[in-house]
């Protein structure tokens, strides 16, 4: 597809302009400790532009929501075999010890009075794909993208619905073969943009896609310009799993793990990607990858500035092993890829040990896993790089927050652990403050105990790592039952594979968005959308977007949504027409894709009058009738 030269320069020069509007640019350090390794660079590379998306905004009066089937993606270690042999190991332990724990509260100092509150909450996309895998972004203008492992939902700062999509739906310009998954999304602050990632998840499919899309506007609902990229970059035959996403003054970086097709681990890779051709909707992407990494790191986390801008030129990295150790290892990539002289140095940190978490417990006697150590998230800001993972403190799951000065590599650290009640995993971590020279920041986590039902929290820690305990952002309202996000090969449900957190960089105190899980009465997963403040509480939005009553399908249908269940064998592009008895036309409610095996599909009907209702799904390519329901309306 191919666009005007002129609207080309047009987008391209509007990003250029808002970039030197821009907060104040970071910068980075010059670090004193020599290198012990580097990597090898592909050449540049270059991958057509698929076309434009368009969102659109809610149907304020139906608000549809469609749901594909639920999808289980991988979530492989560097030696997963290993890995849940300890965990199998741990878990024998941890019940063999039951009831003999005291429990152990949360470190707090004393004094500590810069505690977060949580301000405007409220429940967000509706499941999605097993696990979560919850990420958010906000913008300066407000705009909150919030993605699950299938489907993208868009809300402004007041929790009011934007509308909502799938992200099959979402990249239709690349047609893609197979289900999608793994979504990350982020906000430039220094181009006010979105950009958002998802990738092919079909089992092992080689090779699978990586997919990229890059908003035109700072507002989501506009249109986004999307892109394809190979998911095998060596070649080999192998396929990209756990993304993580950064962005520095003008690249964007996607980092995976590569997989050979019997899902063997194979190495870790960095995607280097410059943003100006994305914003700027040009016919090519261009971008490079980085492999042969030394120090073989697994799970590579690219660090953007915790603040209103970014910084360069390359980016900071940084990784831990993921079946335990004493080693963080941390990457710096010297320029950007039009420089020709950059490499990726690497420096290893030895820190103290730490090791496989166990699995959780929860109230019904499932267990939960808890993951690995893998790096979780982190960000960097004024000569200092905050990360998180998760650890084993004894029995229990806990979460590391850590602290490097990258001038010298010096380390510090705190655990957060609550033993002999919950089991803490998946952490995120964001910039708590309106100073940069400030360390304060909130560590956010799942947590989950036999008395407790999985819940989401966050904790604060100040700029010399004092710290209080944890807040409770949203409850569990039932555990998760074997129906749900169940892997009976490892005996466990799954949830994460991690939680999201976004700063709201021009508010005048600190603010942070956030996105996670918890258990719901049903035995399913939901998410909580959740603004932290320091600033006072606002109530929980009640009976506000799309999510609200998506569980339940009763026909007569009263005030509330209707639910219809779609089965079709393969990708079906149709039509959600509903009519009334006489056939006439009463809403074009939803067009969209489709997925092999069981989709759900709802709507609001609180503007029908009481009477009968029939819901018509039609295939857009054989126009014949997919499904056909009754809906019968009383108030």
């Amino acid at each position: 597809m191919k666009f005007p030269v002129s609207v080309l320069i047009l987008l391209g020069c509007s990003w250029c302009c808002f970039q030197q509007a821009a907060a104040q640019q970071g910068t980075k350090v010059a670090i004193q400790v020599a290198p012990s390794g580097s990597a090898d660079k592909s050449p540049e590379m270059y991958s057509p532009l698929g076309g434009i998306i368009t969102p659109g905004t809610a149907n304020a009066m139906w608000q549809p929501v469609l749901i594909p089937p639920p999808l289980i993606s991988k979530n492989e270690g560097s030696n997963d075999g290993e890995i849940q042999q300890i965990k199998q190991e741990k878990l024998l332990q941890k019940l063999a010890n039951r009831g003999t724990y005291p429990p152990v509260a949360e470190f707090s100092d004393p004094g500590v009075d810069e505690l977060p509150v949580v301000g405007i909450n409220f429940e967000g996309n509706a499941d999605g794909g097993c696990p979560p895998d919850n990420t958010i972004a906000i913008s300066n203008g407000g705009f909150i993208v919030s993605c699950v492992n299938s489907n993208i939902y868009m809300f402004n700062q007041s929790g009011a619905s934007l509308g909502s999509i799938t992200l099959y739906d979402f990249f239709s310009p690349l047609n893609p073969t197979v289900n999608l998954c793994d979504p990350k999304v982020i906000y430039d602050p220094g181009a006010d943009r979105f950009i958002l990632f998802t990738q092919g998840c079909d089992g092992f499919a080689i090779p699978n896609q990586v997919l990229l899309a890059f908003s035109q506007t700072n507002n989501p609902t506009n249109s986004w310009w999307v892109y394809g990229l190979t998911g095998d970059p060596l070649g080999n035959n192998s396929w990209l799993d756990y993304p993580k996403i950064g962005i520095s003054n003008n690249e964007f970086y996607l980092t995976g793990n590569l997989y050979s097709s019997s899902g063997n681990y194979v190495q870790s890779v960095i995607y280097q990607i410059t943003k100006a051709s994305g914003y700027g909707g040009n016919n090519s992407l261009q971008w490079q990858f980085w492999s042969n990494i030394a120090g073989n790191p697994f799970t590579l986390q690219p660090l953007s500035w915790g603040h209103g801008s970014t910084y360069g030129p390359g980016i900071y990295l940084v990784a831990s092993r993921s079946g335990g150790g004493n080693i963080i290892q941390f990457y710096d990539l010297t320029n950007d890829m039009t420089a020709s002289n950059e490499t990726l140095n690497y420096m290893p940190v030895t820190v103290d040990a730490y090791t496989v978490p166990p699995p959780g417990l929860q109230p019904n006697g499932l267990y939960m896993d808890t993951g690995d150590n893998r790096m979780m998230d982190g960000f960097y800001l004024n000569g200092t790089a905050h990360f998180v993972f998760s650890e084993a403190k004894g029995d229990w799951s806990a979460i590391r927050y850590n602290r490097l000065d990258v001038a010298n590599l010096a380390y510090q650290y705190q655990q957060t652990y609550n033993t002999g009640v919950r089991d803490y995993s998946y952490g995120s971590v964001a910039s708590f403050t309106n100073d940069p020279s400030d360390k304060t920041v909130l560590v956010g986590f799942v947590a989950v105990g036999e008395s407790n039902a999985p819940e989401y929290r966050v904790k604060y820690y100040g700029d010399n790592m004092e710290t209080a305990s944890s807040i409770l952002v949203k409850g569990g309202t039932g555990s998760v039952s074997a129906n749900f996000c169940y892997d009976p090969d490892r005996e466990f449900v799954r949830w994460g594979d991690y939680t999201g957190m976004s700063r709201k960089h021009n508010s005048s105190n600190p603010k942070i968005w956030t996105s996670s899980c918890f258990g719901k009465s049903n035995g399913s997963w939901g998410t909580w959308i959740a603004e932290i403040n320091d600033d006072g509480n606002v109530p929980v939005l009640e009976n506000d977007g799309p999510a609200i009553g998506l569980n339940v399908a009763p026909n007569p249908a009263s005030n509330g949504r209707f639910t219809v269940n779609v089965r079709v064998e393969a990708i079906e592009e149709a039509d959600f027409k509903l009519i009334d008895q006489q056939g006439k036309t009463v809403a074009n409610l939803y067009r969209g894709h489709l997925l092999p095996g069981e989709n759900q599909f709802s709507f609001l009907q609180d503007a029908l009058a009481t009477g009968a209702y029939y819901l018509v799904i039609t295939s857009t390519s054989t126009h014949k009738i997919l499904a056909n329901e009754k809906v019968m309306v009383t108030h």
